[in-house]
């Protein structure tokens, strides 16, 4: 199943229209501050949570997802202080469940697996932080008899490059 994760889209509309036709994934999930309405298109079919400059209501602040045993949280991360540490989100991850857990807010791409848990940041399609070019992350899950892999790719947003140095393979 590919599954393209995105977050801190802060209004750009054209750009995500062309990632998803780029990607052609099976889902997309939305870490928050998209600031566009959820009933749209391509938003209204993604799957999203509510960042700090969302003002849409009915987001939710965090949501897990499962596909075949495999427990997925969301969230934006504003309220997990994920610009000092990933202290908070490991409480989370251990409150869910979560084998992986994707967040956004520091606009900083970022992949880790911690004590069986993998954290990613897709970083921010608009306004890159500590990190050179705008980026948005593809995982690629698959099944397996004792678990599940996951790939994670990392990609410029301006040129559609796969950016060699972020990402990775992880089991679970």
């Amino acid at each position: 199943m590919k599954v393209l994760v995105m977050s801190d889209t802060h209004g750009l509309l054209r750009e995500v229209e062309e990632i998803i036709q780029f990607i052609h994934p099976d889902r997309v999930l939305h870490c928050g501050d998209s600031e566009m309405d959820p009933k749209i298109s391509p938003f209204k079919e993604m799957i999203m949570v509510r960042g700090n400059m969302d003002y849409a209501s009915d987001l939710p602040l965090a949501r897990t997802l499962r596909w075949k045993g495999l427990k997925v949280t969301i969230t934006h991360g504003h309220r997990y202080h994920v610009k000092e540490s990933l202290h908070s989100l490991q409480d989370l991850a251990e409150e869910t469940g979560a084998k992986i857990i994707l967040f956004g807010h520091s606009h900083f791409p970022l992949c880790r697996e911690i004590r069986g848990v993998l954290y990613i940041n897709p970083g921010s399609l608009l306004r890159p932080r500590g990190y050179p070019v705008p980026t948005f992350a593809l995982m690629e899950l698959a099944e397996r008899d004792d678990g599940f892999e996951v790939e994670v790719s990392f990609y410029n947003r301006s040129s559609f490059m796969k950016l060699p140095d972020l990402g990775g393979r992880y089991k679970g």
